[in-house]
């Protein structure tokens, strides 16, 4: 996501909760790190009641797909897009849900 964006509405449901970002340096890499570490959150997340996280990728990153599908045991769903907009310096997001979700493909 871009550091300078000025608003980014995300609706998420009352069960839901969204789950910032994660990052594993290249020299940890393909080792599991980012799997337990999104295994940790998501468990903490049913801990405190949620059903449902939220995270905001990029469709094009295999790995970062890869690790969503493995933390939620295959059942990870794409829900909708964000789109970005830049005007001059200012920069806004905004979300268009899918009208129904659909299952990852590492295809």
């Amino acid at each position: 996501m871009d550091p300078d964006l000025e608003f980014y509405p995300l609706p998420l449901p009352e069960d839901a909760v969204y789950l910032w970002d994660l990052y594993v340096i290249p020299e940890e890499r393909n080792r599991g790190v980012g799997s337990a570490l999104m295994s940790a959150r998501l468990q903490h997340a049913r801990g405190a009641g949620f059903r449902r996280a939220w995270r905001v990728v990029d469709a094009g990153s295999r790995p970062v797909l890869r690790i969503l599908q493995r933390s939620a045991g295959g059942g990870a769903r794409i829900a909708g897009e964000v789109a970005l907009l830049k005007v001059g310096r200012r920069r806004w997001a905004t979300f268009h849900a899918l009208e129904a979700s659909r299952p990852v493909a590492l295809e």
